[in-house]
């Protein structure tokens, strides 16, 4: 078994986790590491961080390239201000004693590791959150570059009117839907969405995430990841989730759109909502009538 040859520190499961990324290593050693993956709580929360990060810098790079235009003065007056404050993460108990076999077994060529490291502390310090963190979901981001703050009402003055009128029962799941006609014949997601449908969501996310690894541009698994989050109320990765998935297929279907809205309106970015909503097609009805009712209750 991988978590039996794995030594879990911050120095070897990053440069593991540097090159799984970037699509380096053989069929074999890949089947590997996800094996050990979804075993070890403290590797599957790195990749989580690095992989939203690197969606963060992706989805950035305008705001970064605007920086870096800027005179010198301006550019250490912006760069003074930015405070990196993401923990050290730490393995979980036992992990760090993992015989260490795997690295010492295989061969990696890790010269490329040190710059692709300082490279990408760089880009990250560039992005700064109007609290002086960082912006680690990419939605987070976003809005943390675009001025910080939400327009509309908070996170806690939701409106009983406007609350009424947000889902409170999941995507409804059909299998005559999906996009993806390949994923009914997996068994991970066939259990995921029993457990999805029976109300059981973090056996759900959990099952939709380890599939997510491999399928991160299926639009069905981000619809259903985050319906899961949204009813279990982890609404920053739900928005997270339907951000992907809006990406993945032009704005992605008017349910999706409403929860997308529903989930950033719970979150006090009203401002967001409104625009998400706006863009549901009048010809679908059912939604769009919901649509008009919560903007009718927003303005």
């Amino acid at each position: 078994m991988i978590q039996e040859h794995i030594k879990c520190t911050n120095s070897e499961i990053g440069q593991l986790l540097t090159y799984y990324e970037l699509d380096l290593l053989d069929e074999r050693k890949q089947a590997m590491f996800e094996e050990h993956l979804f075993t070890c709580e403290f590797c599957l929360a790195e990749f989580k961080a690095g992989h939203a990060l690197s969606r963060s810098l992706r989805e950035d790079r305008e705001r970064i390239a605007e920086i870096l235009r800027k005179t010198d003065s301006d550019y250490a007056a912006e760069v003074s201000k930015i405070q990196v404050v993401r923990p050290a993460a730490h393995p979980s108990p036992g992990i760090v004693e993992k015989v260490k076999g795997f690295l010492d077994r295989y061969t990696f060529h890790w010269a490329v590791v040190p710059s692709i490291a300082v490279a990408a502390v760089a880009f990250l310090i560039l992005l700064q959150s109007p609290n002086g963190k960082i912006g680690i979901n990419g939605d987070d981001a976003k809005l943390h570059m675009r001025g910080g703050k939400s327009e509309g009402i908070g996170k806690g003055s939701i409106t009983k009117g406007v609350d009424a009128l947000l889902p409170s029962t999941p995507i409804r799941y059909d299998e005559t839907l999906l996009h993806e006609k390949s994923l009914s014949t997996l068994s991970d997601f066939a259990e995921a969405m029993k457990s999805y449908s029976a109300g059981d969501y973090q056996t759900a996310i959990t099952l939709l995430e380890k599939l997510a690894v491999s399928r991160a541009n299926s639009y069905d698994l981000q619809v259903y990841l985050g319906s899961a989050n949204y009813m279990s109320g982890s609404l920053e990765r739900a928005v997270e989730n339907f951000s992907d998935a809006a990406r993945i297929s032009n704005g992605g279907s008017a349910e999706l759109r409403l929860y997308y809205a529903s989930a950033l309106i719970k979150l006090g970015r009203a401002a967001e909502a409104k625009g998400v909503l706006e863009s549901i097609d009048p010809q679908q009805g059912e939604f769009y009538g919901k649509a008009k009712e919560i903007l009718g209750t927003l303005n």
